[in-house]
């Protein structure tokens, strides 16, 4: 009510403001607005009940009184944060970056500096490396600034071909990927992917199903698929073009190839080439395109964090019968 109708508060007393703060039955973002209000009052004993409040199991209140802690008590609120940082806590880490970047003082700028060296000697894989790199690029100190830098250079240097995507490797959202899946528009994963058990489920099938993928890659393959999908062509899911020795031509995706036999999927049916029929055939190349440089990193991180969490296995299906070629019904033959 206080939010929507803009109600004034004036005569609600510090007490039952606090109990309200303090209340944890109550709603997360009830006991924030609680908090703010609270802290528009401007107490003799504020930046004391702040501190309290920083190590509050949830996390917007917790951050909220983070937040005003920064303003009010810098040098308490730099110690607070870089506890935070280093905790387990991604989430909560990852939003005290930008507090503790906000920070005028030198000891936050060695802080974040000596962070980007670990971030360095990591290869850029950490839970708040994206957070990390956004506070470094707010701060002015030529030892920000060059840590930075060195960071960029060993990342452009290094013979890692997924360096530069590694900031999003770990720390992200499984929830916020899932949306990304579903609605984003540039990425439109849903027009070649499923990603559940049931066949008639929402989604594609130019491309394999999602479901149970976790189950038998790590995080580095889900990344890679991501920002480089031709690296690695799921069978059945790798467009290629076969060549007969009459001069006939097939194409689709490769299914399966044996000393024997190359099996194509095309839209409308299985076929099986005799392999001392065909002259020639192309590797199979993924029809996805890379998406890395279409995403932020932040999306990317939560996409990865989704793909790592689907550990359900799609149901089997049974496979279909492939139908022999016969190569001078091929267009081109000759």
């Amino acid at each position: 009510l206080v939010k929507k109708f803009k109600i004034g508060l004036a005569s609600l007393d510090d007490e039952t403001l606090s109990k309200l703060i303090n209340n944890s039955k109550l709603p997360d973002d009830a006991r924030e607005k609680a908090l703010t209000l609270f802290i528009e009052r401007d107490g003799s004993s504020l930046n004391q009940y702040l501190a309290k409040l920083v190590s509050d199991k949830t996390d917007a209140l917790a951050l909220t009184a983070l937040k005003s802690l920064s303003e009010r008590d810098p040098e308490s609120a730099i110690a607070i944060s870089e506890k935070t940082i280093d905790s387990d806590n991604t989430s909560r880490a990852q939003k005290s970056w930008s507090i503790l970047a906000s920070i005028p003082s030198d000891k936050a700028a060695k802080f974040i500096a000596s962070h980007l060296v670990k971030l360095k000697d990591a290869n850029g894989i950490s839970a708040c490396a994206i957070e990390l790199i956004a506070a470094a690029k707010t701060r002015k100190e030529p030892l920000v600034a060059s840590a930075l830098t060195a960071f960029e250079k060993a990342m452009k240097a290094s013979d890692d071909p997924l360096a530069r995507f590694n900031i999003s490797l770990e720390g992200g959202n499984a929830k916020n990927g899932f949306s990304l899946f579903t609605s984003h528009p540039v990425g439109q994963c849903m027009r070649c992917h499923k990603a559940n058990d049931d066949a008639r489920s929402a989604g594609g099938d130019a491309g394999p199903n999602l479901a149970g993928i976790a189950k038998h890659h790590e995080r580095r393959y889900l990344l890679e698929s991501v920002v480089n999908p031709t690296a690695v062509v799921a069978p059945g899911f790798g467009i290629t073009s076969l060549t007969f020795k009459n001069g006939g031509t097939l194409a689709g995706n490769l299914v399966e190839e044996t000393p024997d036999h190359i099996d194509v999927a095309t839209p409308d049916k299985l076929l099986r080439a005799k392999r001392s029929d065909v002259e020639s055939f192309t590797p199979p190349i993924s029809a996805m395109p890379p998406i890395g440089h279409l995403l932020k990193p932040e999306e990317i991180r939560d996409l990865v964090a989704w793909l790592a969490s689907l550990t359900k296995e799609a149901k089997a299906t049974k496979a279909a019968e492939p139908e022999l070629v016969d190569p001078a019904k091929l267009p081109g033959a000759k």
